[in-house]
């Protein structure tokens, strides 16, 4: 098994060679984030190109975990679909029990639901 040193410094030696991408990547990653959370509601265009954005830099960030170099960063389409769609099912399960538990929490609190929502 490798010391923590040794893994570090070959993390370091294939960062250095991979600098560039992972770097534009992440800071477009923060902009478009730091636009939707700006906007009251979330800006609809800036969450769904983050989306992409983020399925774009994980398969970037794999092939450099797996490959040692930015190998390419195309995504096949069936890869690239079932990715987002994945990504649509994982909203609306996080939006589902965060209503369910919302509700919950109302009626536990015997506060009346309608006034819950509106406040």
């Amino acid at each position: 098994m490798k010391s923590f040193s040794k893994i570090k410094s070959l993390s370091k030696k294939q960062f250095k060679s991979n600098l560039k991408l992972p770097v534009i990547f992440t800071v477009i990653s923060l902009i478009l984030s730091s636009i939707d959370n700006a906007t009251e509601n979330g800006s609809l265009i800036a969450g769904l190109l983050l989306i992409v954005v983020s399925i774009y830099s994980a398969n970037l960030y794999l092939n450099i975990v797996k490959y040692n170099e930015v190998k390419d960063i195309n995504i096949p389409g069936n890869k690239f679909l079932r990715a987002i769609g994945f990504s649509f099912l994982n909203t609306i399960l996080i939006f589902g029990v965060t209503t369910v538990l919302l509700f919950v929490s109302a009626i536990i609190s015997n506060d009346n639901i309608i006034t819950f929502l509106f406040l």
